[in-house]
């Protein structure tokens, strides 16, 4: 907006112009000394005009102004504004006092004649405010001036949108007839592109590329980007606003007219419901249950107090992922069957208050894990829905997607009508259908119809290979992200000549023998070495009872009451402890001595997760177990680095065992060997060390400092972290 400089005048090119009011406004001339009279005839002395202030015509007479033949009104070099300089208005209030003659009658006159009426025009907005209702319609004034300069903005910014869009278009239509002109496309092509867009445009060029290259285009896997989807309903894929009928998720291929199948990323769309969930902290299902977030917030928390995790890999960083949402693992591992599990033994067995009612929660986990096994299959057998869907779980695993989508089309946020598939949430549950209907079209068309495979292993479908790639790509210049064209061509020549010798195995030297590392336990050796039948020609090695002898003698004070949860992990623990050493030992008696006859109270949280594979351990090594798990808790933060040694713990765990009744079963056998080969005693210790490396590893990892460069990514790009 344009305004008059003069301060008395009130016009602007708002309200004014040549059309409307024959009004126009002229710059300041850049003569210094034309450009002197005019301040002076504005009567400011001081000021100095800029290149932006301006003067409307109505202060210039008729004879210094002209009209040029295209109708532009200018100024003659020497015009000098004259009129309406100092309004009247601004002095309207006051009257100027007469020349009043020296006799006393005409002073007394002109006293009077001021009283009677000079009052009544005095200004009167110098000492009255303006009313309440004034002053609420010049806020209304400004307020909504200032909706249309932001309205104006907005056109001018929808006006650029078209200019560059008309550009996009020009560039395509050129590109359309070089192609045509070339004899790269027929007509048909020609009419196909010209609906698409850029994007859409160049990947129908690579499909052609790879069908001259003999290469069969049977589907298509992007993430869920906006420009995607929209790029899916140009080349003929059908995503309705309601969804509610079935979803068009194929496209003809340009030259052979199969259907290709479009997927999005099914990583990343897990990882999209996963940031929904977090974003809305409550969802609804179909049902009317509640699928809330903070029950993983509960059970990262019950696992810092108890220092115990159920069997799963929530830690706080699945909560606090706002540093590394990329990270897939965190999403998937957040939405696992074990999670899912834990919740349920929280609210079923130990009939903790926090989880209560969370079956839709649970429901919706083993949901979202299922399906993702699925989406992430890739060889036979496969537990459950690990599987590659095939004739034989064909029914099983159609009857699921069908389950699963109607679920995932039903779910909302409590207190909206709309749908979340409708929302602006939509992408990872839009994503979750639009696999699910490839897939099914992809298994009928390739192993029903065609017979082209006999299974479909979606893992071959995923953006993993291409992530992998450009990891190992990374990897090679420094993790840099952003490589250099020339950087780029170099690493890409170092890995095609590192493959080229990777695979040669006839090279000049050949390895001759395979050698692993040593883990087992040294008890388990002493009772392998003195059970009857086993052979081994190494030396037996003796206990190191001169580490024993100078371990100082303190008072023990290992008093730690462990609640019912950690009783159970304890024992779930104990059952991984009883396995390993099953594939150490060779003595009949001491697996037996290891093994529970029948399952017994504290074996729950084992029954709860025992899918056929997991070991029931006996009451003694459970006993061991809650007694090793006390010492460790008691000295795992003391000050002393010789308490916080593992050695340390399991010397202070053998001496609470002295004269114990563990083990009674092998009373009779410990005296088949010598006194420093007692299975009794290196059972003993084999399950205590064995306890004690894996506590202590818990702790070490759970102890470990977050890193910065997922935060800092540019600043500690090359910073040695």
């Amino acid at each position: 907006m344009v305004k008059c400089v003069v301060q008395s005048c009130k016009n602007d090119t708002r309200k004014h112009n040549k059309q409307k009011s024959n009004i126009t406004f002229h710059r300041f001339p850049k003569d210094p000394i034309i450009m002197k009279k005019w301040v002076n005839a504005l009567k400011k002395s001081e000021w100095e005009p800029n290149i932006w202030t301006r003067i409307c015509s109505l202060h210039f007479a008729e004879r210094f102004m002209y009209e040029t033949k295209s109708g532009l009104r200018r100024l003659v070099n020497n015009a000098v504004p004259s009129l309406f300089l100092h309004s009247s208005n601004e002095y309207s209030g006051y009257q100027a006092f007469p020349a009043v003659p020296s006799t006393s009658q005409n002073v007394v006159q002109a006293v009077e004649h001021m009283s009677t009426s000079t009052n009544q025009q005095i200004r009167p907005d110098l000492n009255i405010p303006d009313t309440p209702r004034k002053q609420r319609l010049k806020q209304r004034i400004i307020h909504l001036e200032d909706i249309a300069k932001r309205r104006r903005l907005r056109c001018n910014a929808l006006y650029a949108s078209r200019r560059r869009l008309k550009k996009k278009v020009k560039d395509v239509s050129r590109m359309l007839s070089e192609l045509k002109d070339k004899r790269l496309i027929n007509q048909e092509e020609v009419n196909l592109l010209e609906v698409c867009n850029v994007s859409a445009a160049a990947l129908i060029k690579r499909m052609l590329n790879c069908h001259d290259a003999g290469i069969e285009v049977a589907s298509m896997t992007f993430d869920g980007c906006p420009s995607n989807i929209a790029m899916s309903r140009e080349l003929g894929c059908l995503f309705e606003h309601q969804y509610q009928g079935q979803l068009k998720t194929s496209f003809p291929h340009p030259t052979t007219s199969e259907p290709v199948s479009i997927f999005l990323d099914p990583c990343h769309m897990i990882k999209l419901i996963r940031n929904t969930l977090e974003n809305k902290k409550v969802l609804q299902d179909s049902n009317g249950g509640f699928i809330k977030w903070q029950y993983f917030a509960d059970l990262n928390t019950l696992k810092k107090k108890e220092m115990f995790h159920l069997a799963n890999k929530l830690t706080t960083r699945h909560i606090d992922f706002k540093n590394q949402k990329m990270k897939v693992k965190l999403a998937v591992q957040l939405l696992s069957g074990s999670v899912a599990r834990a919740i349920e033994y929280c609210d079923k067995e130990l009939h903790i208050l926090n989880f209560k009612n969370s079956e839709a929660t649970v429901q919706f986990i083993n949901t979202i894990n299922n399906l993702f096994d699925i989406m992430n299959s890739r060889k036979f057998p496969g537990i459950d829905f690990k599987a590659p869907i095939n004739e034989k779980n064909e029914t099983k695993y159609l009857t699921f997607l069908e389950k699963t989508e109607v679920y995932l089309k039903h779910l909302a946020v409590p207190g909206d009508e709309q749908k979340l598939i409708n929302s602006r949430n939509k992408t990872g549950f839009l994503g979750m259908c639009v696999c699910m209907n490839s897939l099914k079209d992809l298994y009928q068309r390739l192993v029903k119809e065609e017979k082209i495979l006999k299974f479909i292993p979606m893992y071959k479908v995923s953006q993993d290979h291409l992530e992998i790639f450009f990891s190992v790509v990374r990897s090679h210049g420094g993790f840099n992200n952003n490589p250099s064209a020339l950087q780029f061509k170099a690493i890409y020549k170092k890995l095609l000549v590192h493959m080229e010798l990777k695979q040669s195995f006839k090279g000049n030297c050949v390895p001759l023998e395979h050698i692993t590392l040593l883990t087992c336990s040294s008890s388990a050796d002493h009772i392998n070495l003195t059970t009857k039948g086993y052979r081994s020609n190494s030396q037996i090695d003796m206990v190191n009872v001169q580490s024993l002898a100078n371990f100082e003698e303190e008072p023990a004070n290992f008093s730690i009451d462990l609640t019912k949860v950690s009783q159970q992990v304890v024992s779930y623990i104990a059952g991984y402890v009883v396995r390993y050493l099953l594939l150490k030992l060779d003595c009949t008696d001491c697996i037996q001595a290891l093994v529970a006859s029948k399952t017994q109270s504290h074996h729950s949280f084992i029954v709860f997760k025992d899918r056929g594979g997991l070991v029931y351990p006996s009451e003694d090594v459970v006993k061991i177990c809650n007694t090793t798990e006390s010492v460790v808790k008691s000295n795992i933060d003391a000050k002393k680095p010789i308490d916080r040694d593992p050695k340390s713990m399991v010397m202070k765990a053998l001496k609470l065992f002295i004269g114990s009744d563990v083990f009674n079963v092998l009373y009779g056998h410990s005296f088949e060997q010598e006194a420093c080969s007692n299975h009794l005693v290196h059972l003993l210790r084999a399950v205590i060390q064995k306890y004690v490396d894996i506590r202590v590893k818990y702790f070490l990892k759970s102890n470990m400092t977050e890193t910065k460069r997922q935060l800092y990514n540019k600043l500690t790009l090359f910073k040695g972290q």
